[in-house]
């Protein structure tokens, strides 16, 4: 089934590993983080890392390593992680890129404008915070995020 909106997979990895870190009472290890977020290992340290060298994460080497949150999930924005992982986010009125419309707008601008707007305003205002509130107690419980 096709889908109307598509994450990038950085930015899924992105946004749940912040959410796990941020309910982990301990460091975690790039295999937890990649087997929570159901990606490869390779492709998950890659996201860590980029995390890490933007002050998102904390990473320590050697046997009791791992990555933990470097700030409070309530003070980053969604926008400023998604913006960091892929560029400035740009609020575009047309679906495919290019003017096929006949006409100078494309036929649909304006519901597509008012959706990447809408988006934008949702990843402004909303926190890593405010999806780790999402999570349910039941999930939260089953999760390995203790000492």
């Amino acid at each position: 089934m096709a889908k109307i909106i598509r994450f990038p997979k950085t930015i899924s990895i992105a946004f749940y590993s912040l959410v796990f870190l941020s309910l982990s009472a301990r460091r975690m290890n790039v295999d937890e983080i990649a087997h929570y977020t159901s990606n490869s290992k390779n492709h998950t340290a890659l996201i860590l890392k980029y995390l890490a060298k933007n002050n998102f994460i904390k990473s320590q080497r050697g046997p009791a390593g791992g990555f933990g949150i470097a700030r409070a999930p309530e003070e980053i924005s969604l926008l400023e992680v998604w913006e960091t992982m892929e560029g400035q986010f740009k609020i575009e009125g047309c679906i495919s890129g290019h003017k096929a419309c006949l006409g100078n707008t494309c036929i649909f601008s304006d519901k597509i404008y008012r959706i990447h707007k809408d988006f934008y305003d949702y990843l402004r205002e909303n926190t890593i915070y405010s999806l780790v509130e999402r999570v349910p107690e039941s999930t939260k419980e089953k999760l390995d995020l203790k000492e």
